[in-house]
């Protein structure tokens, strides 16, 4: 929630006078953020998304404090692709570098939105509709260069989504998954040349404004 689609997501939401909690490796460093933050409307934990103890403290501390959650989004995600190579292929890698991506990617929004629920289960019957949003991406459904693992894990958010959803609307929970195209963000820029010319060739996939996709 500290940069690109996350960052814009916190401005939508504090757009409609939500109260809002960024949970991240790193603080947000805009104005907005930073006038919302004195202004008492949004917070910031420290909190690694792949450290399935720290999201959970984080979540209670969250519903401690007002005694409800109302909505969550999945966002965090990081990928193996690096300026011209891709690590995965490298006999340097290690497994844990590529565990991280996945305990990152799919592990945070599985581990997220469990807690979630279950937090919003506990919620007052009166507090309203609840609602978790896990950001998954293009690469759910067509491969990218040097994005083999980061591909994997989306296209596995999409359906864990799509079940969670089935199996949370009892609940009054909805669960929704978002897959945008190439947005216009630091990581979005990543990944070498190679990239950059995959990306050129995909028709009508011009990069998104991060608002768009919070919107």
């Amino acid at each position: 929630g500290s940069k690109g689609i996350g960052l814009a997501i916190v401005h939508a939401f504090l757009s409609y006078h939500m109260t809002v909690y960024i949970l991240d490796v790193a603080p947000p460093e805009d104005d907005v953020c930073r006038q919302a933050m004195t202004d008492k409307r949004l917070a910031y934990l420290n909190v690694d998304v792949a450290n399935t103890n720290d999201l959970n403290s984080a979540l209670e501390r969250v519903f401690g404090e007002h005694q409800r959650l109302d909505c969550a989004v999945n966002n965090a995600a990081i990928y193996e692709a690096e300026e011209n190579r891709n690590i995965l292929w490298d006999d340097g890698t290690t497994e844990w570098q590529v565990d991280r991506i996945l305990q990152t990617n799919l592990g945070g929004v599985v581990h997220g939105t469990r807690v979630a629920s279950r937090l919003m289960k506990r919620s007052p019957p009166d507090s309203g509709p609840k609602t978790i949003v896990n950001l998954s991406s293009m690469g759910a459904f067509r491969p990218t260069p040097r994005r083999a693992v980061y591909g994997a894990t989306k296209a596995a958010i999409l359906h864990f989504s799509r079940s969670a959803d089935e199996d949370l609307r009892d609940d009054g929970i909805r669960v929704y998954c978002v897959c945008p195209g190439i947005v216009d963000t630091d990581m979005g820029h990543m990944g070498g040349e190679r990239n950059r010319q995959a990306v050129a060739q995909m028709k009508g996939q011009e990069r998104m404004r991060p608002e768009l996709v919070a919107e």
